[in-house]
């Protein structure tokens, strides 16, 4: 019964971790308006990956990893944006066409790889787990490592259950959006992104000249 509970508690960190709409998050819903419910599922798997491994890091108490990733943030944030603002570039160069063609099969890899990029490259996002595993008393118990395992696949599996939900839920609306109206969303899904970019670079470099 006592692991269900912690099972069911690094579920809902998983879930919450994904929940807040960033830089992924506009790709994945873009994704799902203009080619459908793969592509932006596959944009959430690299979503759910990055976040599992920062998952890790804070289940298993590695706090050397972590250590490197609060000293060597500056850059990481930098590197992050970067990733962020290619990622928008690209999106605000896309032809937006109402019902478009299914994305490229070859196009899934990279797209996977890039949201892992996006997501690792947010230093934040370690700090939020260690401050949620605090908060749901997960990090304050001495666990086995088959059950730090077990934890750490149901932050996976909460992750993902967002991020399907997102897919899903906005490929279902796809079909109510005219073509004027995607090509609107794409434009201002792209200018986010380069926000979200400009703002990362920024907050690297004023650690860096402060």
């Amino acid at each position: 019964m006592e692991l269900t509970y912690l099972l069911l508690k690094a579920f809902l960190v998983g879930f919450i971790i994904a929940v807040p709409i960033g830089s992924v998050g506009i790709l994945c819903i873009n994704r799902a308006l203009h080619h459908g419910f793969k592509p932006a599922f596959i944009t959430g798997l690299g979503a759910a990956i990055g976040d599992t491994l920062f998952g890790a890091l804070a289940a298993f108490g590695l706090t050397t990893v972590a250590q490197v990733i609060t000293t060597e943030q500056i850059w990481i944030r930098v590197v992050g944006g970067l990733i962020i603002i290619y990622a928008g570039y690209k999106t605000f160069n896309q032809k937006s066409l109402h019902r478009r063609p299914h994305m490229p099969h070859n196009r899934y890899t990279s797209n996977l790889l890039s949201s892992i990029a996006m997501t690792i490259t947010n230093p934040i996002t370690i700090f939020a787990f260690i401050a949620i595993f605090a908060a749901v008393g997960l990090g304050s118990q001495k666990l086995s490592y088959d059950t730090t395992a077990f934890i750490v696949l149901a932050i996976f599996t909460g992750s993902l259950t967002w991020w399907f939900s997102l897919s899903f839920g906005m490929s279902f609306l796809r079909g109510k959006f005219t073509n004027n109206t995607l090509v609107w969303i794409n434009k201002i899904s792209a200018i986010i992104l380069l926000l979200f970019g400009l703002v990362a670079i920024v907050a690297g470099l004023q650690k860096l000249w402060g």
